[in-house]
């Protein structure tokens, strides 16, 4: 049996074939430019499904725990979402849940499904952190904080899909994502009268979410030791020079799979002391 049947039989969807050619192509030119290697595409590709069948099975093994859990925002997402599907009256098109499958496809997601509750308590533990925080920094520390989760643990910690565009990556549906922390009460957003009306300062909120775990809090907090200190300016030229945006076309979906080439990384030990992190 193939990997890629392996793959269908296991999760019963389709790696998105632009994916593959894609990221095969990326991934030969690599190896001849740094190491003078001539693979072919098909050899890459293969390998690569392999390589991504070793990932889902992480997934899999705690996708049923994960989607059963009473009272998990996972679970009451995938809930909704489920209703939305098989509501009688859907006018969902199968043509369109195809698409949402390969757009939500694990890889561009971290591994985890996407909680804007998550992604909101990430905002309000760097606002909390006294951080001077434009959203366009926010956007670059959410990204950092999940690369860098995926690179630690093999799961990002919001389930966030990155877009790249041109100011760097930025997660998908971000005003929307600010929006729902501001209710929260994680953030404020706060307008600045002496800059242009559009420009906003992220600000702590009154609420702390309690959706994070000791890990999540130890990344994050690895993440704005190392970020925290740069002007928007500096982390989005930093971005931009990240084999994740470089190797992207804009509007393009980056893969967690970048996380490993990130140029700066914290050490593999950094969650020793603590329990891995949870669901």
């Amino acid at each position: 049996m193939t990997s890629a049947t392996s793959s269908q039989r296991a999760w019963n969807v389709r790696i998105p074939e632009r994916f593959l050619k894609k990221a095969s192509v990326a991934i030969s030119s690599y190896y001849w430019r740094e190491h003078r290697q001539e693979h072919k595409h098909e050899a890459v590709s293969i390998a690569l499904q392999r390589w991504l069948d070793q990932r889902f099975d992480v997934v899999l093994e705690e996708v049923t725990e994960l989607l059963t859990q009473p009272g998990s925002h996972e679970a009451s997402e995938f809930a909704r979402m489920l209703e939305r599907v098989d509501a009688p009256t859907s006018d969902v098109a199968p043509e369109t849940v195809q698409a949402n499958a390969d757009d939500l496809h694990p890889m561009f997601s971290g591994n985890r499904m996407l909680s804007a509750d998550r992604l909101a308590a990430m905002m309000g533990h760097f606002a909390n952190k006294g951080i001077e925080l434009y959203k366009t920094k926010l956007n670059k520390l959410l990204f950092y904080a999940d690369m860098t989760g995926f690179y630690l643990t093999g799961r990002g910690l919001s389930g966030a899909q990155y877009v790249n565009l041109p100011y760097g990556p930025v997660p998908d549906r971000f005003e929307d994502m600010i929006e729902h922390a501001v209710k929260l009460g994680a953030v404020q957003s706060a307008g600045m009268p002496d800059k242009d009306p559009s420009v906003r300062l992220i600000k702590p909120g009154n609420e702390v979410l309690d959706v994070l775990d000791e890990n999540d809090r130890q990344i994050l907090d690895w993440v704005a030791e190392n970020y925290g200190s740069l002007s928007t300016s500096a982390i989005t030229d930093r971005s931009h020079e990240e084999k994740a945006y470089k190797d992207t076309r804009p509007g393009e979906r980056i893969a967690y799979a970048y996380a490993q080439f990130l140029k700066t990384l914290p050490p593999q030990d950094l969650l020793k002391k603590l329990p891995r992190a949870g669901c």
